[in-house]
């Protein structure tokens, strides 16, 4: 196995209780946490392994809440991948996904560079589900990215959602004429999210 020296920022961006850093602690961790609510930025940093390639991931994961909006904004440059996450049970989340979109658009050095993925967490509370899925997958449509359900609780598409934002990262500085990790083969981006299959 080869080991890349290859370093990608990520940043989490929704709402607060959307389950940003359960996502986050189920996948550096594998495990599962009722965590407190972030105060400004908690740092991550995972070994990931992506096709006998191994990347470091160092995730940034925000705050939702408005007064720490000055200090998380500082983290959105020169990001390299975001997870935009909502709470599949507070529709008003979903909603507010827009918000946060917007934002990165603001502050980021170029927003058509970075690598999105779009999660709806909280798959396991079945019947308290407020958004859809076509829903879900018709906002990832108009941000040319792929749409997944989640759950921090039994880390049902964790590790799936941040492969997809991984291969998202290298294809997109593929395209942009910059290196990628030595030993990964990227495939046509054209056939990975199903929501861009919809026009």
């Amino acid at each position: 196995m080869k080991n890349a020296k290859t370093v990608y920022k990520i940043i989490t961006l929704g709402d607060t209780f959307a389950g940003k850093s359960c996502i986050v602690n189920r996948f550096v961790q594998n495990e599962f946490e009722n965590l407190s609510n972030t105060i400004g930025v908690d740092f991550f940093a995972k070994d990931f392994t992506f096709k006998d390639t191994t990347i470091k991931l160092q995730i940034y994961d925000t705050s939702g809440q408005e007064q720490f909006k000055s200090i998380t904004a500082n983290y959105y440059k020169r990001a390299d991948g975001i997870l935009f996450v909502f709470d599949l049970t507070r529709e008003e989340t979903f909603q507010n996904i827009q918000f946060w979109i917007n934002e990165m658009k603001d502050q980021s050095d170029d927003f058509t560079k970075v690598g999105l993925v779009l999660l709806g967490n909280k798959s396991d509370l079945v019947d308290a589900k407020k958004v859809e899925i076509k829903e879900g997958m018709a906002l990832a449509n108009t941000l040319g990215t792929k749409y997944f359900e989640t759950s921090a609780q039994s880390g049902y598409n964790i590790q799936e959602a941040f492969q997809f934002l991984v291969e998202d990262i290298i294809n997109k500085k593929s395209e942009e004429g910059e290196n990628v990790p030595t030993g990964v083969v990227l495939e046509n981006k054209q056939q990975e999210p199903k929501a861009q299959k919809k026009k």
